[in-house]
């Protein structure tokens, strides 16, 4: 087999088709054309076209990743759900992964410290509303447990305190009143730790 025709993409110009034996045989990026000095009139064998469309293949992937990782940052699981998504190997997936680690474009101890700020500071949650937020991100058990070992139950209680006083029950009767905190609360993602605290100091100013 024989390389008739190279030409650069119309619709992107990173990237190339390549034309065996006077018919289209494969699209691939630039760099790779480069790399593996694929030249018009060269010889090329299956195996060789197999190695480069897996590569480009790789790349295709790598830069889809990075999209997704454009609008914010994400945990390893997102980016392999994204991926399966588009319907890419698992063996692409796999080696994606890797790459972005060891270029520090996912880190899912640093997702989990972002997510948790953010959540603290954009729409406050309890510990166990980010415990099951982390969970569905795919972060370990051991990230989670030390990302939320940070957040003192002193800061937590006094967050419950300031979003029940927000929700105006002072007017209902004390169990109506209590009832309503509780499951207010408890969506929120505070334990019954906290509650109880929040519904003991609510008896005491009663």
């Amino acid at each position: 087999m024989q390389i008739t025709k190279i030409e650069q993409g119309k619709k992107r110009q990173d990237r190339a088709n390549v034309y065996i034996d006077g018919e289209f045989a494969f699209a691939i990026y630039l760099d790779i054309l480069v790399r593996h000095g694929l030249v018009k009139g060269q010889d090329i064998g299956e195996d060789r076209i197999n190695q480069i469309i897996r590569e480009d293949e790789l790349g295709k992937a790598y830069d889809r990743a990075l999209r997704f990782l454009g609008y914010r940052m994400r945990s390893e699981k997102e980016v392999r759900d994204k991926l399966k998504e588009k319907e890419y190997q698992d063996f692409v997936i796999d080696e994606v992964i890797e790459r972005l680690k060891k270029n520090k474009f996912i880190n899912d101890s640093q997702f989990a410290d972002s997510w948790v700020r953010d959540r603290t500071n954009l729409k406050p949650t309890g510990k166990k509303m980010l415990e099951l937020e982390l969970k569905q991100k795919g972060i370990s058990e051991s990230i989670i447990i030390n990302v939320l070992s940070r957040i003192d139950k002193e800061d937590e209680f006094e967050l419950a305190q300031k979003l029940a006083s927000k929700r105006k029950f002072e007017d209902l009767a004390p169990e109506v009143r209590k009832k309503k905190i509780t499951d207010y609360l408890l969506r929120r993602g505070f334990g019954w730790d906290v509650i109880k605290e929040i519904l003991k100091e609510e008896s005491v100013n009663e």
